[in-house]
């Protein structure tokens, strides 16, 4: 009878815990958690061996998970450190930038006469790009180039100086400022230059450094803009790859240095059929069907070999997966006759190794590429020719990167003025360093090349030399933050879940089952 009795028990109670929400297995395992720890002994009955089994084990039980965070989070500290003294220590990352602008000044300030007013100057170069071309259209790239270039031509100090100056000239300035302690005359200088570029970094003005200049020559730019952006936005929109089709690339005042008749810019696909069709392997073979009303543009192995990157026929890595617009991009610059020659001939000499004419053709002709339809409508073509040639060569590997980098240069600046980049080039080596220069002074690079030649270089070849980060404490950074992650994971799921179900858990039982064990049972 008691028997029975207490299973009828046992079931209501299980029932009422199912009505809950948990499944038959957790109810029952909860009723048992919750017998367990009614027959535990309180910490004052419990033998004192007892209570120090108890102790230690409610510190692992409890103090796991947050043990595991802060370990994690000591071990994240320790490998950024190690990452950071890798690099050159905090001193070294926090003044890199700083130096950087200090040498550009210098080299600067090199070539400029003691007497020369440079911000005289430096106004009548923005006037000249404002005055355009001979058919006086306004050539807003150029005045880009001059406007970001100035702090440093200038000087940022010689700047402030300047626009502090109302009713006194900046020499009353400069020595009115320095009977002032250094800090303070430090800070002034400084908000003279950093609050106006603030305020027109939020009215969104292009370029900022406007604010510097006097209103009448911001009058003449914002008049300028619309013309400018009518002729602009297209060739932008064709040079970033977002639009098919053909190009005159005169059409953009001051961008292409020939002077006579219309330099034609055809869409990836397109420019490899014209190319392909030219190639005297081709007209031997005639394998792809070419039309005989294709425009004529002259045969150019260098141009066939970038037309494969442009049509995608050359496979992308993670790091070149912008060889195919930075390609289009060094094609554009050839035609408007800004591609440096230096540049030209290593480019030339790497891509007759590793794609030359035959090889080329072959791989589309393997796509089944009808140059006739593949002409007109390009798109059908796209995917048949991806990827057609790997790029596990390291020549070809090689020119796809700085191809990739190029492209980088449109990103950091626009695709206009990427032109003007690709025009001061040396060569292909020289590309991580103008990039560099591009990331902190825009196209204000073109400028600085301008005034001191290919010496510019230099200023950014002690930048490149970097501490290299040891594998060991790269992989242990990974490591701990992905550490931290799974903790915080599992406290997100202990969070979402009910607390019954919590209650109903086996980690719930076993450590009712050992506090009873431990502890003791009640008598």
């Amino acid at each position: 009878m008691d028997a029975t009795g207490d299973a009828s028990e046992e079931n209501g109670g299980t029932h009422k815990y199912r009505r809950a929400g948990l499944t038959q297995i957790e109810a029952q395992r909860y009723s048992r958690t919750l017998e367990m720890r009614e027959e535990t002994r309180r910490l004052r009955e419990a033998s004192p061996l007892g209570i120090l089994g108890w102790l230690i084990w409610k510190l692992v039980f409890k103090g796991f998970q947050p043990t595991w965070m802060i370990a994690s989070i000591l071990a994240a500290c320790a490998f950024g450190l190690l990452i950071l003294r890798d690099l050159g220590g905090l001193e070294s990352v926090a003044s890199e930038t700083a130096d950087l602008d200090m040498r550009i000044e210098a080299a600067f300030e090199a070539e400029r006469s003691p007497r020369l007013d440079v911000y005289g100057a430096w106004l009548e170069a923005l006037d000249s790009a404002l005055d355009g071309d001979l058919r006086r259209r306004p050539d807003l790239d150029r005045f880009q180039i001059w406007a970001e270039a100035g702090p440093y031509l200038i000087g940022r100090e010689t700047l402030a100086l300047t626009m502090l100056a109302d009713e006194e000239t900046p020499e009353q300035v400069d020595a009115r400022l320095r009977a002032l302690p250094p800090e303070l005359r430090a800070r002034q200088l400084r908000q003279a230059l950093d609050m106006p570029l603030r305020e027109a970094r939020a009215r969104e003005i292009t370029p900022v450094e406007q604010v510097f200049m006097p209103e009448a020559m911001q009058a003449r730019h914002r008049s300028a803009l619309p013309a400018w952006n009518l002729v602009a936005g297209p060739v932008e929109a064709f040079l970033m790859g977002q639009a098919e089709g053909r190009l005159d690339i005169r059409s953009q005042p001051g961008l292409s240095r020939q002077q006579a008749g219309g330099v034609l810019l055809y869409d990836g696909v397109r420019h490899l059929v014209i190319q392909s069709c030219q190639s005297p392997i081709e007209r031997r073979a005639r394998r792809l069907g070419c039309p005989q009303d294709l425009p004529r543009q002259g045969f150019d192995p260098f141009l066939l070999a970038l037309s494969a990157f442009e049509a995608g026929l050359v496979a992308r890595t993670p790091d070149t997966v912008n060889a195919q617009r930075g390609a289009q991009l060094v094609r554009a610059a050839y035609a408007a006759g800004r591609l440096s020659t230096g540049l030209e001939a290593d480019l030339r000499a790497d891509l007759a190794v590793s794609l030359p004419p035959d090889y080329v053709v072959d791989r589309a002709f393997e796509a089944e590429l009808q140059a006739e339809e593949a002409f007109q409508i390009p798109s059908r073509y796209q995917d048949r020719l991806s990827a057609r040639i790997p790029v596990d060569e390291a020549v070809l590997h090689d020119v796809a990167r700085h191809l990739h980098m190029i492209a980088e240069l449109a990103d950091a600046s626009s695709a206009s003025l990427s032109l003007r980049l690709i025009e001061i080039l040396p060569g292909i080596d020289a590309v991580p360093a103008l990039l560099a220069l591009v990331e902190r002074m825009g196209a204000g690079a073109v400028a600085l090349h301008q005034t001191v030649g290919d010496s510019m270089y230099e200023i950014v070849e002690v930048e490149q030399v970097v501490g290299e980060v040891q594998p060991l404490h790269r992989h242990g950074l990974i490591a701990s933050l992905m550490s931290m992650l799974i903790v915080l994971l599992l406290s997100l799921k202990r969070i979402a879940t009910a607390p019954l179900i919590r209650q109903a858990s086996r980690f719930q039982g076993l450590d009712a089952f050992l506090c009873r064990l431990l502890l003791g049972r009640k008598v």
